[in-house]
């Protein structure tokens, strides 16, 4: 199963958008009921060829960030996620350049800079495709992937925990369908996407899937619910490209605008998503002050400091108790 990508046409609109950098594009059409994100989130968006992230904030702000990405030659990025321990984007990739699919991890610091060295998701044998990621509040990650055991018979879909400093897989989960989308609800329920836009919600234990929404989109990428229980995905919608949201108990999806860029509904963003602070909330709590050698922050310090000072006080007293008690 081979992601459809982007084409040249789409690319060279992504890549052209760099004049957004700081502000100014935002989401072109207003549904009538659309979700919003915390004040403190922000949707992020990767281009699945390599072109950039894009961060649109709760107010609808698109911005280009300002990234390095390790190079996209002969694959393509299907899947990413935000973790809330390090404030880290971790990307999948998926290299082609050997006629098969070779999944491999990329740390990127979504406040610039150049990202970590590239590291292989081993899968049980290989190929191994791998189109879904997902982050929980802790920093534990879990994939989703498809791969061959060398039967004979059809490819095999399973998530895996994932060690994010090492790309080992643990504790598999086959499950009864394939996905493009792979993610877990803020109370630890599975959800996967398929191409064609099916929501389906998957037993973690059986990996049985019970579908939940059927529509006829025409390409979806990975999928992310936020804080607040909202999942979002884009749509490969030609013109313009779609962004859609979903929360439990919903029948349908929420158009909640597209995302085109410089007012072109030719040349919009898709590809897959993933949402967590802002970039600007992640910038104002690097700002504080903190101990190298503890990472305790000030206000930490100072209690500390008040706590010894008092204690001091108590034991001067009580000495001075002693002696009067002595001389009496």
């Amino acid at each position: 199963m081979k992601k459809i990508l982007l084409s040249s046409a789409v690319v060279t609109g992504l890549l052209a958008s760099s004049v957004f950098a700081g502000g100014g594009a935002a989401w072109a059409v207003a549904p009538a009921t659309p979700y919003t994100l915390a004040a403190t989130d922000s949707l992020y968006i990767i281009d699945t060829e390599g072109s950039g992230i894009y961060e649109t904030t709760a107010s609808g702000e698109m911005t280009l960030l300002d990234l390095q990405l390790n190079p996209s030659t002969g694959g393509f990025f299907p899947a990413g996620a935000l973790n809330p321990m390090d404030n880290k984007a971790y990307l999948v990739f998926v290299d082609q350049t050997n006629g098969d699919d070779f999944c491999y991890l990329d740390q990127v610091d979504v406040l610039g800079g150049a990202p970590a060295a590239r590291v292989q998701v081993k899968g049980a044998e290989e190929p191994f495709d791998c189109f879904g990621l997902n982050i929980d509040a802790a920093g534990n990650a879990l994939i989703y992937g498809e791969w061959d055991d060398n039967s004979g018979g059809p490819w095999l879909d399973s998530v895996w925990k994932l060690n994010l400093a090492t790309g080992a897989l643990s504790d598999r989960v086959d499950i009864d369908t394939s996905l493009f989308g792979f993610t877990v609800s803020p109370d630890g329920q599975w959800y996967g996407l398929h191409d064609d836009g099916t929501l389906v919600q998957i037993d973690s234990a059986s990996g049985a899937s019970t579908q939940l929404v059927s529509t006829t989109l025409n390409d979806v990428y990975d999928l992310k619910f936020d804080s607040q229980g909202t999942l979002w995905f884009t749509n490969n919608n030609s013109s313009p490209y779609q962004l859609y949201s979903w929360r439990a108990g919903d029948s349908d999806y929420t158009l909640q605008g597209d995302t085109s860029i410089g007012g072109d509904s030719s040349s919009g963003l898709f590809g897959p998503t993933f949402v967590g602070k802002s970039t600007v909330t992640i910038t104002e709590e690097a700002k504080a002050p903190q101990l190298s050698n503890t990472g305790l922050n000030q206000s930490v310090v100072i209690s500390a400091a008040l706590a010894g000072v008092g204690l001091v006080v108590v034991g001067l007293l009580a000495l001075m108790l002693i002696r009067r008690r002595r001389h009496s």
